[in-house]
């Protein structure tokens, strides 16, 4: 019942409006800008007014307390939830005039407690890309340090991860989910808290990488 629900929710959401003309460049290479951005949960302020510009190539960090709105920031940038007032734009495109689906393309967002499938940790890696060979797969899996750990199961990269990942620790689930979106070639790579459960050694490896 509790399944047929959330089904019956999600149908009756509306659909995702679409810009005419909606554009889809090549590749999102350009500054990342909010400005005077804010939204509402119902009444609730979660952003209120928030300017600040990423240059490209520029890595940055979001920091504050649970609840201050760093998530919001990534759905926004997702285009999960549209700002109620100000503008994201990337390069001098408004976020608002590209095609939702090309947005999510070339953003690849790993968020603190990822989802893995019940497959191989190959499959789970290269779940875009099935046809992928060995090389590109471990050399994702190198620069998430996750290679090594990999390489001691005896099955390898074969290894099945169980529901939701449960044969893996916290931090080797995180180090998978980096490979898969590190294999997607993203514009943008976002990690939401994704190292939580990585060792600050492991996490400064995967930061220079």
């Amino acid at each position: 019942l509790v399944a047929v629900g959330r089904i019956d929710e999600i149908l009756q959401r509306p659909a995702e409006s679409s810009p005419e003309n909606p554009q889809r460049p090549e590749r999102l290479d350009g500054a990342i800008s909010f400005e005077s951005v804010s939204l509402h949960h119902g009444e609730l302020p979660v952003l209120n007014g928030i300017d600040f510009k990423i240059a490209p190539g520029e890595t940055i960090a979001l920091i504050g307390p649970a609840g201050c709105g760093k998530t919001t920031i990534v759905d926004l940038l997702l285009r999960l939830h549209d700002p109620d007032e100000g503008e994201i734009s990337i390069g001098d495109i408004p976020l608002d005039r590209m095609e939702r689906g090309h947005v999510r393309s070339r953003i690849a967002a790993v968020m603190q407690q990822p989802f893995l499938y019940s497959r191989s940790i190959r499959e789970n890696i290269a779940i875009t890309s099935p046809d992928l060979e060995n090389d590109p797969i471990e050399s994702a899996a190198i620069d998430a340090c996750i290679h090594d750990s990999i390489k001691s199961f005896d099955q390898g990269y074969e290894t099945m991860v169980g529901e939701r990942g449960l044969t893996l620790s916290g931090g080797q689930r995180q180090r998978v989910a980096i490979a898969r979106a590190l294999i997607q070639r993203p514009d943008i790579l976002i990690l939401d808290d994704a190292l939580s459960a990585v060792d600050t050694r492991t996490e400064q490896q995967i930061l220079s990488a």
